[in-house]
């Protein structure tokens, strides 16, 4: 073999290497720009259901607070013979002034739980997964109060007495609406994250 046939070969090769190292660096970066559009993605739902759950807040916390004080005040102003009477014999619910029902409803998690599935997440920023999967955690208890809360008004029988009916909104005030601001002062903050990320 000559001299020549040698670099020629040799030239082949590095050219073919060379190819081929160029195809994976492609792929690589094919790879991890899809992965980073996908990551946005994720967290643009992720952002639009934080704002939904802040716009629900926004308008059940204050009716919350109402309904509390409301009844604070049927149960102060109301003797030892109003309180234990029966709740739903005199008229159930609609009893209490300003009473448009729980206005209990889960909040969703479908964006996040999503990104779960789809393992969009693991490459996230460490600190901002956290918050996210804190703020989410905090949604799965505030939905777990809201069963819980919902549920006991619905096992309101007519042995249940006005006063046991007046416990269960007291656990708006003392549970539920905490849990609600809650979420929505994390939501608010998560919010800046995430933009800050996109």
């Amino acid at each position: 073999m000559n001299k020549h046939k040698i670099w020629e070969y040799l030239i082949q090769i590095t050219i073919v290497i060379f190819g081929v190292f160029l195809g994976m660096m492609l792929n690589e970066w094919n790879s991890d720009r899809k992965a980073s559009n996908e990551q946005k993605f994720a967290l643009e739902q992720i952002l639009i259901e934080i704002e939904e759950h802040g716009n629900w807040l926004e308008n059940t916390i204050p009716y919350h607070d109402t309904i509390t004080h409301v009844v604070d005040s049927i149960v102060k102003n109301s003797d030892q013979n109003t309180l234990m009477r029966p709740f739903l014999i005199n008229g159930g619910w609609r009893q209490i002034p300003k009473w448009k029902g729980t206005q209990i409803y889960p909040l969703h998690a479908s964006a996040y739980e999503s990104a779960k599935i789809s393992n969009v997440l693991t490459n996230m920023d460490s600190e901002l997964l956290g918050q996210i999967s804190a703020y989410y955690e905090d949604i799965d208890l505030y939905n777990q109060f809201c069963h819980h809360i919902t549920a006991t008004i619905f096992n309101t029988t007519s042995n249940t007495k006005f006063i046991d009916s007046m416990v269960i909104i007291r656990l708006l005030k003392e549970d539920l609406m905490s849990h609600e601001n809650t979420i929505q002062k994390t939501g608010s903050q998560l919010k800046i994250k995430i933009q800050e990320k996109l």
